[in-house]
């Protein structure tokens, strides 16, 4: 069930669903209808343009490197070695972006080895996507592959996020410097970049733009901002377990415990471990707060 529609022409999806020839409108079609251009300039260096199918599959690509699991990593890896097997000419260096988040994906899973020479080669790599492409999202993602690295410092960080946003970002740049921001604390600027990457999206598939732009609100005590933002997902079956966890903390917090209990137990439910939302929140004090307070809840 797609549940995260924001504002959708249905005849668009079905027109594209029709060249596409399937008869069940799938989030990956919703998701490759709302990105297409974006995702299809990812590829300008071809000279044959990106087909539907192609599209599909860079949407399988992008999902597995999302999951962020040790899984997602190997399904990546199989994906982008099919990718690599298009029909018509190409360079290694075309793959470079691709290359690159992959082998950080990689390190921070521990399936490559986190030492000098690889940190080296991944700054080469991230160096290197930008000599090629100056773009919004090489210059925002250097920032925020460097920094999860721990190869530059904040300071660092931002200045490849001026260079990003020095006319006009996309989503993925706001999302990425959204991220730098908030590990960096600067939660109004990442509640910010996490707007604009919403604002950018038609579709929230998986809500994952919501789930960023809600944490990164709380972050900065925009709690009604917050509340608005989640009122009309708060009931979807397929809302987050990181946002479930987040509203029982808040409402935990505030003393309405009969909330809280609501949402804690559809969080339990589906499957809430402590990682889940200390992954999702980037400030110290409240990620620590909000374990702790969720830990010792009895409900």
């Amino acid at each position: 069930m797609i549940s995260s529609i924001k504002d959708l022409k249905l005849t668009s999806i079905f027109e594209f669903q029709d060249k596409f020839g399937e008869s069940i409108l799938s989030e990956f079609l919703v998701n490759i209808l709302n990105q297409k251009g974006l995702y299809e300039s990812y590829f300008s260096w071809r000279e044959t343009p990106i087909s539907t199918q192609q599209l599909v599959q860079y949407v399988n690509f992008r999902s597995e490197m999302g999951k962020w699991t040790e899984e997602g990593f190997v399904n990546a890896s199989t994906i982008l070695s099919e990718m690599k097997k298009w029909p018509g000419p190409s360079k290694p260096e075309d793959w470079l972006v691709q290359d690159t988040w992959l082998n950080f994906y990689g390190m921070a899973k521990k399936k490559i080895p986190i030492n000098q020479d690889n940190l080296a080669k991944l700054k080469r790599e991230l160096d290197k996507t930008i000599e090629i492409k100056p773009s919004p999202e090489n210059y925002a993602s250097r920032a925020f592959l460097s920094l999860g690295m721990q190869m530059i410092n904040c300071k660092e960080a931002f200045q490849d996020l001026e260079l990003a946003h020095r006319k006009a970002g996309n989503a993925d740049s706001y999302g990425y410097a959204s991220f730098v921001y908030g590990r960096c604390g600067d939660s109004k600027k990442a509640a910010e970049n996490a707007r604009n990457a919403f604002d950018l999206l038609q579709v929230d598939t998986n809500w994952r733009a919501t789930t960023r732009l809600a944490f990164r609100l709380y972050e900065d005590n925009q709690i009604e901002e917050m509340y608005s933002l989640l009122e009309r997902i708060t009931e979807a079956v397929d809302v987050p377990v990181s946002i479930l966890a987040l509203l029982a903390y808040d409402k935990l917090k505030n003393g309405d415990e009969e909330a809280a209990k609501y949402y804690f137990s559809k969080a339990k439910a589906n499957r809430y471990s402590k990682n889940i939302l200390a992954q999702a929140i980037y400030n110290k004090d409240i990620r620590n707060d909000a374990i702790t307070t969720l830990d010792s809840f009895k409900y």
